[in-house]
């Protein structure tokens, strides 16, 4: 059950790292989308 609100919670990310990969790569601009995301603040 935390795992699936884990992936939940990080639906933006994903969201925010296409959105980078549309605006940045065409500019020659490298973008990661498969890095870990933190799940607590530090």
């Amino acid at each position: 059950m935390d795992n699936e609100d884990d992936n939940e919670k990080n639906y933006w990310h994903q969201i925010l790292g296409r959105l980078f990969e549309f605006l940045l790569v065409p500019v020659g601009i490298s973008v990661f989308t498969d890095v870990k995301v933190v799940k607590k603040l530090p």
